[in-house]
């Protein structure tokens, strides 16, 4: 029995089956996993500060090293792709954008992966407060990571005030936790500029 492949969407002008989204995200599911795992290495084989500052280093610069580039190139493809079925398919957006924002923290990317919390925030209907209230929460994470800290206050007491709203105690609570937390890192960098 012979069996024929599906047209290809683009050659058509239609838009590929649901079942092709899954596919792709599962591809690019693969290659997130190649670039954590070059991240791994990178990791590993990363000078610290102290191997690079001594007068015997040879200057080895990492954007020159091939498993940089290749964590590079496997980063792009994916998030273009995430892009891609987004744009094709606006009931995936939302997931897209938060496996964007999961990427991105994993390259440490962390104002990208902010832009992408915020975008899926945007993207929750309005009864999925709960959803938003997390996106929100995330986003605050990775800007406050970046010291970004008016910014990340913003999204958290955004956060607190949806959480407090749907009457969720626990996501109350980690928030106020959290805003506790930022004012002590505020306090700390107001009182001991020099650190």
């Amino acid at each position: 029995m012979k069996t024929t492949n599906p047209p290809d969407p683009a050659a058509t002008g239609s838009q590929p089956p649901v079942g092709n989204i899954i596919t792709r995200l599962a591809e690019g599911a693969d290659g997130q996993d190649q670039i954590l795992g070059m991240g791994r290495i990178l990791d590993e084989t990363t000078p610290t500060d102290t191997e690079t500052n001594h007068p015997g280093h040879s200057g080895h610069s990492l954007s020159s090293d091939p498993i940089t580039a290749k964590v590079t190139d496997l980063q792009f493809p994916i998030e273009d792709t995430l892009n891609d079925i987004a744009s094709r398919h606006p009931q995936c957006a939302f997931m897209t954008d938060v496996l964007n924002a999961r990427l991105q923290r994993e390259l440490l990317r962390y104002d990208k992966a902010a832009y992408y919390w915020q975008k899926a925030a945007d993207l929750l209907p309005e009864e999925n407060k709960q959803g938003q209230a997390y996106c929100l929460r995330e986003a605050g994470y990775d800007l406050f990571r970046l010291g970004r800290h008016a910014e990340a206050l913003s999204l958290f007491e955004q956060g607190l005030t949806i959480f407090q709203e749907i009457g969720d105690k626990e996501g109350e609570e980690i928030m106020l936790r959290t805003i506790t937390l930022l004012h002590q890192v505020l306090i700390h960098q107001t009182n001991n500029p020099e650190d």
